[in-house]
């Protein structure tokens, strides 16, 4: 299911093996379907910000800015264990009991260091195609 990475990429960057979040509903599918689910947020994340399509994009990158990519997977993977998935969350907060706005859950849905693995990959910005040229500006 997952394209871009495989849980024994994620045990081998992390040291963190996924089992431990496997249970008696689904064992076979539950860290496959987490490692699919990250991919497609990210990537609706990127087109909805950025506003490119992706395949094109990303097929035009070289391998080493494709492992860039592989690893903001990884490490969006473990913000989302740590943090849960912010890209889904109400934004409710219970401990100061306020809901906190559209924005400020933009703002947190990727960590920083995904950001920069983004930037590092190519896919962090809009480009301009004349030709064989691209000229773009980051955000």
């Amino acid at each position: 299911m997952a394209k871009y990475i495989t849980a024994s990429e994620f045990l081998a960057y992390t040291g963190i093996n996924l089992k431990h979040i496997e249970d008696d509903d689904n064992p076979s599918n539950k860290v496959e379907s987490l490692l699919n689910r990250t991919e497609i947020r990210l990537i609706a994340y990127l087109t909805g910000t950025f506003r490119y399509d992706f395949d094109y994009k990303y097929e035009k990158l070289d391998d080493e800015h494709k492992e860039y990519f592989k690893y903001a997977v990884m490490e969006q993977v473990l913000y989302v264990i740590n943090n849960t998935d912010i890209m889904s969350d109400s934004g409710y907060d219970p401990e100061k009991g306020v809901l906190s706005s559209q924005e400020e859950l933009k703002h947190i849905a990727l960590s920083f260091t995904v950001k920069n693995m983004l930037m590092m990959s190519g896919l962090w910005d809009r480009n301009i195609s004349v030709g064989s040229n691209d000229y773009g500006w980051f955000y």
